[in-house]
C-alpha cells in the first residue's frame, strides 16, 4: 500500500517446477528518487480477515482467521470486543469504513489486528444453503446477519415477517469490512416475483469527502 490505494497483491500457482522470473515496473513507467518499492514472495500464511466479521458488543464471540495458505482447521480464539473498546489502533481505514462500527481484533499471540464490525444486535450466520426464494431464512427483526458468497452469481435469501406502516432500516456492508464484494439489496414479495426495492451502491460516501 502507498497511502491508502491498494498495491498489487495476489496468488501464483506454478504449473511447472523451475525458475520464474518477476518484473516490477510503476503503473506509468515513472521514477526517481522517491520510488521505492518493497516486494515479498513467501509461501508462508498470510492472514487477512476473520470469521465472523460482525459480533455483538456485549457477548464473546470465537473468531477464525482466513487468508493465503491459512490452514482451514486453524483455532479459533475468543475475542471480547467489550476489551477491545473503539480502538483502530494497527488498523488503516478508508473514511468510509467509519461508519462501520469496526474495532481491532487480535490473537492472543499478537497476529493481527483484524477488522471486526461490532453491533448491538444479536447476531446470526446465513448458512449457504439459502440460495433461493424457496429457501429463504426466517429471520426476526432487529437483528445482523453474516455470510459468505464464494461463488459468481450466489445469492442469499432471508426471510422477514413486515406490518404495513412499518419503516424498516436495512444496510448491506461489504467493502466497508474490507471485502472486495459489490453488494446490492433487494426487496421482493413472498413469492419472490415482485421487486418493491433494490438498494445498490450509493453515490454518496457516508465517511466524508
Amino acid at each position: 500500500r502507498v497511502g491508502l490505494r491498494r498495491a498489487p497483491l495476489g496468488d501464483f500457482t506454478p504449473r511447472e517446477s523451475g525458475e520464474h522470473l518477476l518484473r516490477v515496473h510503476d503503473l506509468s513507467f515513472a521514477g526517481g528518487a522517491p520510488y521505492v518499492y518493497r516486494l515479498a514472495v513467501t509461501t508462508q500464511p498470510r492472514g487477512e480477515l476473520v470469521i465472523p466479521p460482525v459480533v455483538t458488543r456485549d457477548r464473546v464471540t470465537p473468531l477464525r482467521v482466513r487468508g493465503r495458505n491459512v490452514p482451514a482447521d486453524i483455532p479459533a480464539f475468543p475475542f471480547d470486543p467489550r476489551l477491545a473498546g473503539e480502538g483502530t489502533l494497527g488498523l488503516r481505514l478508508l473514511p468510509s469504513q467509519g461508519t462501520a462500527h469496526l474495532v481491532a481484533a487480535r490473537e492472543p499471540g499478537g497476529t493481527g489486528p483484524w477488522p471486526v464490525s461490532v453491533v448491538d444486535l444479536p447476531v446470526a450466520e446465513v448458512p449457504r444453503r439459502h440460495r433461493t426464494p424457496d429457501q429463504a431464512l426466517p429471520v426476526e427483526v432487529p437483528g445482523a446477519w453474516w455470510g459468505e458468497l464464494p461463488e459468481g452469481d450466489e445469492q442469499v435469501w432471508l426471510a422477514v415477517e413486515a406490518r404495513q406502516g412499518e419503516v424498516f432500516w436495512l444496510e448491506a456492508v461489504g467493502d466497508r469490512l474490507g471485502s472486495p464484494v459489490d453488494l446490492d439489496l433487494v426487496v421482493l414479495t413472498a413469492d419472490g416475483a415482485n421487486e418493491l426495492a433494490h438498494f445498490s451502491d450509493e453515490v454518496e460516501n457516508p465517511g466524508g469527502y
